[in-house]
């Protein structure tokens, strides 16, 4: 900017004592204005350079908004190859697509959809007339402790249910809480969706079952249904369970070797830390003779024993074959006694093991434990109560329940299962006493309640999602209800087609700013207007004069010019190494005006680009955004433009442009603190020379006024002097 230099204020001036009349201040600013021509010369020059960067600038602004909110999405497929959906029944599902999905139909089926799990107050839950403290509200006393998903919390009698709520919200259980207190019931439900959430209360205190139950009047043990309540791990031994996991000391692989009479073989390998005892006896007996049916059986006895026998004695079976540690798995972990090595033969009697090695169901399950407990088991019409002991057998457990009619126990695995037994029924064992809460949650391990993965059929394939809205081959499915539908992925012309002309319009836009500058002139005769020159000016009249002086700083400047005819040849180049007849941007109806005034600006033909769609759906991505991967970047010296697209080559050409406008002119138009860019430098430059004229200038204008002084001073003793002699001679 320009800048002028002032008159030093304090420089004590005596000038005017001799009553010359001489007009100082107006002679020491006329010398002073000669002298300032060349400082009035470094101030415009600066002017310039920064109006030259201001220039620079506001393309670097709209260069990278070119790049990144337009080319770049320009060379994606899901902009270039759009799809449109169309669900027949949106009821249960609806779709979207991106430029990856296949334009075919897809048959959906919804089993179930994901969720997570709620657990509300049954009934109102106050029993006294304050609630102004648990104690108070329900009758209860002391602290005690409860657990949520593995999380610790305490509830103190003194403290009121809100305060329980925010102590559950913070505890990082994955659930939340709170209190409605109009409706006096208390909800509790998971963060997430999907079969890895759930309420599980397991370990917590008898106190904190009983509070959790018959207090707050919830658990998943009062909405008992067909679906029923399974129990979270496995109580004792369980055959799922990797075998290392449930065998001491087993460890490393084996393969098992099974020869059947008629010559058929069958090789099971295991993995013990991937391979379940389930999984050795389903591969049992999956063996088939040569005939087709079965030749071998596996299996697990109530009394926890393993049995392996062969269909008959005429086809008895045959380890020959199976090395050291399989022989071994089945004589030391599984207890086949009798298969010493592998020339052991086993026929329809079969071997079986000498002692238990997995869960016995006619064992006691808490051995020397007697204590007596009621489960209270209703279905909403008929109530049921059943008496059983900590020392009871699973089998006398199962027998137990299973004889009230209303509810069905089952053990596999090692897990505990209990469900309704009659479709629509709600099993309520809220009623049931403390000590039975605590075996049912603490001992059987059940979980309050689990949530559940989404289950869908895409193409007759069964697919698990935890969430009810995924993506699979490039199509997100929204699933809404239970039900089916068939999801038709088309090819969305028209979107593409829109797509295309709304870029062509960003496209000439940004020719036309480039095209604007460099064909603008600059008339030298206007230089940037010292303060003085503004001073003596209206201000329309300045405004114009700038306007005008600033007009042409880009006058077929080299980065523009370079970036433009880049961004032309961008277009007219065909692509090479891609399929089809489509390759260059004219094939399919995007051409470059054949009025030169026009300066490259393009057209857009939409019958010729539809029919090339209609063609080849994927011609424009094709032409656009094929990217050549021989090149590690858009910026790399290797960069080859005939094998890339249209879109990947105008991205690596305004990356280059933005790259050279930073090298000349800097990122801000603010050129302090800028002293790495060519006109950073340069306007660093012009300001030490303008910071040293100036102190110069000071100088020089003090020094006028010293003389004018010493003049005044002489003019003013000699007028002294005559009037003396004056007085003298007319005495």
């Amino acid at each position: 900017m320009t800048s002028s230099i002032n008159s030093t204020n304090s420089l004590m001036r005596t000038y005017g004592l001799s009553g010359s009349g001489i007009d100082v201040d107006s002679m020491v600013e006329k010398l002073m204005t000669a002298a300032r021509q060349p400082y009035n010369k470094l101030t415009q020059q600066q002017t310039l350079v920064s109006w030259r960067k201001e220039a620079y600038n506001s393309f670097y602004t709209s260069i990278g908004s070119f790049r990144n909110d337009k080319i770049y999405n320009f060379q994606m497929k899901s902009t270039l190859a759009a799809k449109t959906v169309v669900s027949s029944n949106s009821s249960a599902v609806t779709a979207t697509a991106n430029g990856d999905a296949a334009p075919i139909n897809h048959s959906v089926n919804v089993l179930q959809l994901a969720s997570g799990v709620t657990q509300t107050s049954t009934d109102k839950i106050t029993t006294g007339t304050d609630k102004s403290t648990i104690a108070k509200q329900f009758g209860v006393s002391g602290t005690f402790s409860m657990q949520i998903n593995g999380k610790t919390i305490t509830v103190d009698s003194s403290k009121s249910i809100n305060e329980l709520v925010s102590s559950i919200n913070k505890a990082g259980a994955g659930v939340s809480a709170t209190y409605d207190a109009n409706q006096d019931r208390f909800v509790i439900y998971t963060n997430g969706i999907g079969a890895s959430t759930g309420i599980d209360y397991s370990g917590s205190s008898t106190q904190g079952l009983d509070f959790i139950t018959n207090k707050l009047k919830l658990s998943a043990l009062n909405n008992v249904t067909t679906s029923g309540v399974t129990s979270s791990s496995a109580i004792g031994f369980s055959d799922t369970a990797n075998l290392a996991g449930q065998f001491a000391g087993l460890a490393g692989s084996f393969n098992l070797k099974l020869t059947m009479g008629d010559g058929t073989v069958a090789n099971i390998a295991v993995d013990t830390t991937k391979t379940s005892l389930s999984d050795i006896i389903n591969q049992i007996n999956n063996i088939k003779d040569a005939s087709g049916n079965q030749a071998a059986f596996a299996s697990m006895d109530s009394s926890g024993k393993f049995i392996l026998k062969a269909k008959d004695d005429a086809n008895p079976i045959q380890l020959t074959g199976s090395d050291a540690a399989a022989i071994s798995f089945l004589n030391n972990q599984l207890k086949l006694t009798s298969v010493v090595d592998d020339t052991a033969v086993i026929g329809s009697t079969g071997v079986s093991s000498s002692e238990r090695v997995g869960t016995d169901l006619n064992a006691a399950i808490f051995p020397g434990n007697d204590t007596a407990f009621e489960i209270k088991i209703s279905d909403g019409t008929n109530t049921q109560s059943v008496t059983l002991h900590y020392n009871n057998s699973m089998q006398e457990i199962l027998n137990a329940i299973n004889a009230t009619g209303l509810a069905t126990a089952t053990f596999e695995h090692g897990k505990f299962s209990l469900k309704a037994k009659n479709s629509g029924a709600i099993l309520d064992l809220s009623g049931s006493d403390a000590t039975a809460q605590n075996f049912l949650t603490n001992g059987l391990l059940l979980t309050s309640q689990k949530g559940q993965d989404a289950q869908v059929k895409i193409d007759g394939v069964l697919t698990n999602q935890s969430k009810n809205s995924f993506t699979m081959a490039g199509v997100t499915y929204n699933l809404q209800s239970t039900g089916n539908a068939s999801i038709m992925v088309q090819n969305d012309t028209e979107k593409v087609i829109s797509s295309v002309k709304t870029f062509v319009n960003d496209y000439n836009t940004m020719l036309a700013s480039i095209n604007t500058k460099l064909d603008e002139k600059y008339d030298r005769n206007y230089l940037p207007l010292t303060d003085d020159q503004k001073d003596a000016m209206k201000d329309d009249d300045v405004t114009l004069w700038t306007t005008k002086a600033k007009t042409g700083l880009l006058h077929n400047d080299s980065i523009l010019k370079t970036l433009r005819d880049s961004m032309r040849s961008a277009f007219t180049d065909a692509v090479s190494g891609i399929d089809g007849k489509y390759k260059s941007a004219s094939s399919i109806g995007i051409t470059t005006s054949s009025d030169w005034t026009e300066e490259g600006k393009l057209y857009v033909d939409e019958t010729k680009l539809r029919a090339a769609l209609e063609d080849d759906p994927d011609a424009v991505y094709k032409i656009f955004g094929t990217t050549d991967n021989s090149s590690s970047s858009t910026s790399d010296s290797s960069f080859n433009a005939s094998r890339n697209g249209i879109a990947t080559r105008l991205y690596k050409y305004t990356n280059t442009a933005i790259n050279d406008i930073v090298d000349e002119a800097g990122t801000k138009s603010a050129t302090a603190g800028d002293l790495t860019s060519v006109l950073g430098k340069q306007n660093k430059e012009y300001a030490d020379k303008i910071s040293t004229m100036s102190k110069k200038l000071q100088t020089l204008e003090t020094q006028y006024y010293n003389k004018y002084s010493k003049m005044e001073e002489a003019l003013a003793k000699l007028n002294q002097q005559t009037s003396q002699l004056s007085a003298m001679l007319g005495s």
